[in-house]
């Protein structure tokens, strides 16, 4: 048996019209019934999107 989970919070703000900056803070987490299968991560993106 294997359980997977992902919690994302993402946010993003216009810094004009061009520029916007992304960011997202995710939990991941899964689960298994095999020995070792088990892991948990905390990720954070960064990101900056540039448009003309």
């Amino acid at each position: 048996m294997r359980k997977s989970e992902r919690h994302p919070v993402n946010a993003g703000y216009k810094l004009n019209r061009s520029a916007q900056i992304k960011g997202e803070f995710r939990q991941d987490w899964l689960r298994s019934n095999v020995t070792g299968n088990d892991y948990s991560a905390s990720i954070f993106l960064l990101g900056l999107r540039i448009q003309q």
